[in-house]
């Protein structure tokens, strides 16, 4: 049996409406998913983007980062995680801060690499901390992160390259199908073809809980970043395969 917790869009640092309890709000409930986590023994933890609320964090949201993550890593349950468009390096620099994290092995980061301007499928490589395709015991996880408009081509590009694995195997994407989306988006076609080699779509960006096919899952931002959210259904998913 595996176990793992798939949850997005925690938006860390995030002191909204200039108020130093919203700030420890967003912390709280990212402590509330890892004290379930835990107590349920879950084996992986998935965070599909989005960690922290900008990509210029201050020294507190990255401490409250690395507080929480770190219960994550004393309990042995593996973080596998993604970068959402919050999270992207900061405009002229070349890592993120989830790179840091990556390399302080408090998560492993998954982002392809690009050759001649193609994604390109690599095997994450623990000793320099980076690749897109991680693997254990009956299990593989395969990350694109955001990639913005460009995403369907670059599903296209994974479909091509996605080989069968004997095995569950989780794509992690911060993306949305086109009916969650005003424009842009996934439209069905554009995944569809994933549908015989990939098992789990564990999703992030949309702030409100969906699902698609028995397939596809959104958890939704457990914390309301927004008024308009205050309705919507939200959480984080505990998937334990099989059932």
């Amino acid at each position: 049996m595996i176990s793992f917790v798939h949850c997005s869009d925690l938006h860390l640092g995030f002191a909204q409406y200039g108020e130093e309890t919203r700030f420890a709000d967003f912390g709280r409930v990212f402590a509330d998913i890892i004290d379930y986590a835990i107590c349920h023994q879950v084996d992986y933890f998935l965070i599909a983007g989005d960690l922290f609320n900008k990509r210029n964090i201050n020294s507190r949201t990255l401490n409250q980062a690395i507080t929480l993550l770190r219960r994550l890593r004393d309990a042995g349950i593996s973080v596998i995680a993604i970068e959402g468009n919050h999270d992207k390096a900061p405009y002229g620099e070349q890592d993120s801060w989830m790179w840091f994290l990556n390399q302080q092995g408090y998560l492993h980061l998954l982002q392809p690499d690009f050759v001649d301007g193609c994604l390109t499928l690599t095997p994450y490589d623990h000793i320099r901390g980076s690749g897109s395709v991680l693997e254990f015991p009956g299990i593989r996880f395969v990350g694109l992160g955001y990639q913005g408009s460009m995403m369907p081509r670059r599903l296209q590009e994974l479909s091509e390259q996605l080989e069968e694995f004997p095995g569950i195997t989780v794509l992690l994407l911060h993306s949305a199908l086109a009916r969650m989306m005003h424009l842009g988006g996934i439209a069905w076609e554009d995944i569809a073809p994933l549908r015989s080699r990939v098992d789990y779509v564990a999703m992030g960006h949309i702030h409100r809980r969906y699902e698609e096919d028995g397939w596809i899952f959104n958890p939704g931002a457990p914390e309301c970043w927004d008024l308009g959210e205050s309705q919507a259904a939200k959480g984080f998913y505990h998937v334990i395969w099989p059932e």
